[in-house]
């Protein structure tokens, strides 16, 4: 069982993309799920024995396959990319592919009591978390459009970007891993590898090439060359393990 809604609070919704739950399916057993790169960073809680355990996932720079006991349940807060860094005033260039202690972690006792009383985990979890982030966020707005537009690297590359914005090459370098958690280039080839994803959900598509270019990759080879280094495995078969089109 995976689940995302979508935050109710306009402001915090400009910081985090969605809330999310998995698991809870103990009849399922162990299992395991792929994990595709998305350049954004995770508050992650398991809920296990009426306990929560909480972590920050940094910014994955390649896919990774992660164990999960479908008895426990995870919960989730995703942040839209580079948010995270802003919201929780971190320089988070230290922590891609790394999970570390969550901030505010001595805080979670409260949702921890409210859990073991409602059989409504995910809405319990939303609920307490809004107002919990709303209080404990920082919400730069002047700092968050300014990050924001460095997203428009994977668009128009990083020296007519950083002209635009009246940086070096190097302190736009510098900033954005400090912000994003992954270079410029890994950004922009997450950002394909997410535009191929999205091309290829809920079709039978095979048009490789075509795909390729709508994705914005230089050619198919290409398309080809970057997933592989992303997630250890060709277009082909990504499509074949996400959607079942072998």
């Amino acid at each position: 069982m995976y689940q995302e809604r979508k935050p109710n609070c306009a402001q915090l919704a400009q910081y985090v993309d969605c809330f999310w739950v998995s698991g809870g399916d103990a009849a399922s057993g162990q299992g395991e799920a792929l994990i595709l790169p998305d350049a954004a960073m995770d508050l992650i809680f398991r809920y296990c024995d009426g306990q929560l355990f909480s972590s920050l996932c940094g910014t994955m720079s390649i896919a990774r396959t992660v164990s999960l006991a479908h008895e426990d349940i995870y919960l989730g807060v995703r942040f839209h990319p580079a948010m995270a860094a802003i919201a929780l005033k971190m320089n988070v260039a230290s922590l891609r592919d790394c999970l570390v202690e969550a901030p505010f972690s001595d805080s979670y006792a409260v949702l921890e009591d409210q859990l073991a009383t409602s059989p409504h985990t995910f809405d319990i979890f939303i609920n307490w978390m809004e107002g919990y982030l709303r209080q404990r966020l920082c919400f730069d707005e002047v700092q968050r459009h300014r990050v924001q537009a460095m997203r428009a690297v994977a668009m128009i590359g990083v020296s007519r970007l950083a002209q635009m914005m009246e940086m070096s090459r190097k302190r736009f370098y510098r900033e954005f891993i400090q912000f994003y958690g992954i270079s410029p280039r890994q950004y922009t080839n997450t950002h394909r590898l997410l535009k191929f994803q999205k091309l290829i959900q809920g079709s039978k598509r095979t048009d490789l090439s075509q795909i390729a270019l709508e994705a914005g990759f230089f050619d198919q080879a290409d398309m080809t060359r970057q997933i592989k280094k992303l997630t250890g495995k060709t277009p082909l078969n990504l499509m074949s393990q996400l959607y079942n089109t072998g």
